[in-house]
């Protein structure tokens, strides 16, 4: 099953129950099912860069910087579920790679906080800060939450990079059909559904976690994460919510 799909029948069926925690903030099945949607939409909206690389012409594309910021939620959602392609960038890159990778490959708009938007200075994109669900609340409040149109299975959703310890980091693309024959796969193995609560504490930016969170998701579970790792807060979390798979 598409992951669009799960997610609108997890929000159908348990709307009430806590889709992501991170921190002190949590967001419910339903209410990010809404957020993705709206997120969709708004960026369906905007002005296309015109882009040489064949995978994303054409396609809506948002960069995000927020790290394992709450808010970062709903903008993953909003491509692993919906029509979007995120440039998936991660805070801990230096700033002169950051801005090279915004010039290599710019996207439609970047979201990303205050602090990072700041350290980058000008850009040739256009940015929108989000601190809190108030800034998300006001970006999306003319944006309705419509049904968004079933994506095609060969189309990016991610463009990650590598670490760029030894040269420039490159970019890689990941297709839905590629995660979507792992998600099948992996749900059966290690028997996932709705009571496998995860904590994935890692960064989001970095595949293992962002994996854990769409597996998380496509079992109708709740995700855990952190924005800082602290161990002895991440052994509370286990301990304190009774969870038992730790990614």
């Amino acid at each position: 099953m598409p992951l669009q799909d799960a997610l609108i029948q997890h929000a159908h069926h348990r709307p009430d129950a806590n889709a992501v925690v991170i921190g002190a903030h949590s967001i419910t099945y339903a209410a990010l099912a809404n957020r993705a949607a709206r997120i969709n939409l708004f960026m369906s909206r905007l002005d296309r860069v015109k882009r040489p690389q064949s995978q994303l012409a054409g396609k809506p594309v948002f960069a995000l910087l927020m790290g394992n910021h709450p808010q970062a939620a709903e903008f993953l959602v909003a491509a692993l579920a919906g029509r979007c392609c995120v440039v998936l960038l991660d805070p801990l890159l230096p700033k002169q790679q950051l801005r090279d990778i915004l010039d290599r490959l710019p996207p439609d708009i970047l979201f990303t906080t205050g602090q990072q938007a700041d350290q980058l200075g000008g850009l040739g994109c256009p940015v929108e800060v989000i601190e809190t669900a108030d800034d998300l609340s006001r970006l999306l409040q003319d944006t309705p939450a419509d049904p968004v149109p079933a994506p095609d299975e060969d189309d990016p959703f991610l463009v990650a990079f590598t670490s760029g310890t030894t040269s420039r980091p490159k970019a890689f693309v990941r297709t839905r059909r590629s995660w979507r024959a792992s998600l099948a796969a992996g749900k059966d193995h290690f028997q996932l559904d709705a009571d496998t609560d995860t904590l994935s504490p890692g960064p989001l930016a970095h595949g293992l976690s962002l994996y854990a969170f769409a597996e998380t998701l496509d079992a109708g579970s709740t995700f855990y994460g952190m924005e800082k790792f602290k161990p002895e807060a991440a052994w509370g979390l286990l301990q304190d919510q009774g969870l038992s798979r730790l990614v």
